[in-house]
């Protein structure tokens, strides 16, 4: 018997609540991060060329650990913002926020979203990175994201709340990171992913190093 979608989710909450009050009953390994500040400036030929500010309200709404938000430029001038969201715990509710949500709720429009593979220099293999494709007026961007959890890069939003689970009952810990690059789109879409992943192989090294393993 396959099961439908609606079914599946309703097993991944009821999972995820009963493994989350399994794991409140104990104390929680909350691991300690550098500030994301102190991230490098640069990754391979890619320099940054601006340090952003988080907005109080966002942060407010966000409730994040730790946040960085930068622009980067590589010697064509060819730019990636790039975004980090670290969340020490998820025990008390405050959980990553999609791009898929806050983007439409920023006024893009969705024109594509799809999973790729990303192979990068860091070993392990291929990393799921989601790929999404938004437009707002005249400005249309190619947003890749995933999430960075201690044992894992996971892309889907479902499959990281299974993780959480597990990484709750095993490991006794529920951090994550949120990682999202942004390319504004360039003449056609295999030029723009062509930027996006060659920032994401550049930098992804020095990321899985930096996040508490």
């Amino acid at each position: 018997m396959t099961l439908k979608r609606p079914a599946i989710l309703l097993i991944a909450i009821l999972v995820l609540q009963v493994g989350v009050f399994y794991g409140s009953s104990r104390n929680e390994y909350v691991p300690e991060l550098r500030s994301l500040l102190s991230m490098p400036e640069s990754f391979g030929h890619w320099r940054m060329i601006r340090q952003n500010q988080v907005e109080p309200e966002v942060q407010a709404e966000l409730k994040a650990d730790d946040t960085i938000v930068r622009d980067y430029m590589n010697p064509a001038g060819e730019a990636a913002n790039l975004y980090i969201a670290f969340f020490k715990t998820q025990r008390t509710g405050v959980v990553p926020h999609s791009p898929k949500h806050c983007l439409p709720a920023n006024g893009f429009v969705p024109l594509k979203s799809d999973i790729i593979l990303v192979d990068t220099a860091a070993g392990g293999g291929a990393i799921p990175v989601n790929r999404y494709i938004v437009s707002r007026g005249d400005t249309k961007q190619m947003v890749f994201y995933w999430y960075q959890m201690p044992h894992r890069v996971v892309a889907g939003e479902y499959q990281a709340k299974m993780y959480l689970v597990a990484d709750a009952l095993r490991y006794n810990r529920t951090d994550t990171a949120l990682v999202r690059v942004i390319v504004t789109y360039r003449d056609s879409e295999q030029a723009t992913e062509k930027i996006g992943l060659d920032f994401i192989r550049a930098a992804f090294p020095a990321l899985r190093g930096y996040f508490p393993s």
